[in-house]
């Protein structure tokens, strides 16, 4: 299968499970997943890559001390910051979507990440809200 066909066949997968899904460039595809926007990437090794980001505020703590604390406790997806701050979440899966059962393991796949992307929103409200107290970090 070409990269085209797989990515084609990819947006037919998230479509055909309720996603949204739009071709950006370089055969990125663009999704939503709990409110957010998400890229979803197909590689020729059989796997896909998703991302979701989010922008630093000047209000938003989050540290490379707190990225590592999600990381530590969530081994799933990884969580890093940019030069600019910015908030980056990953995840990789194995997924060959030529297979049969493709639909139904593209839908796990999404409420994983669904679920990596709750937990770091959640992550990021505590620490947010530990530093609007005055507490101090947590350790690690």
């Amino acid at each position: 299968m070409s990269d085209s066909d797989e990515t084609e066949r990819l947006i037919e997968l998230l479509q055909s499970e309720g996603y949204k899904a739009k071709l950006l460039e370089g055969g990125v595809v663009e999704s939503g997943l709990g409110g957010f926007m998400i890229s979803v990437a197909t590689f020729s090794t059989g796997t896909i890559q998703l991302h979701c980001g989010f922008g630093k505020d000047d209000d938003q703590p989050f540290a490379l001390a707190d990225a590592n604390a999600y990381n530590s406790k969530y081994r799933f997806a990884k969580v890093y910051l940019d030069e600019d701050g910015d908030i980056s979440l990953t995840t990789d899966f194995l997924l060959d979507i030529s297979l049969p059962e493709a639909n139904r393991n593209i839908s796990q796949i999404m409420s994983l990440f669904d679920g990596s992307i709750r937990l770091l929103r959640e992550m990021m409200a505590e620490v947010r809200a530990r530093v609007e107290s005055g507490a101090p970090p947590e350790q690690l």
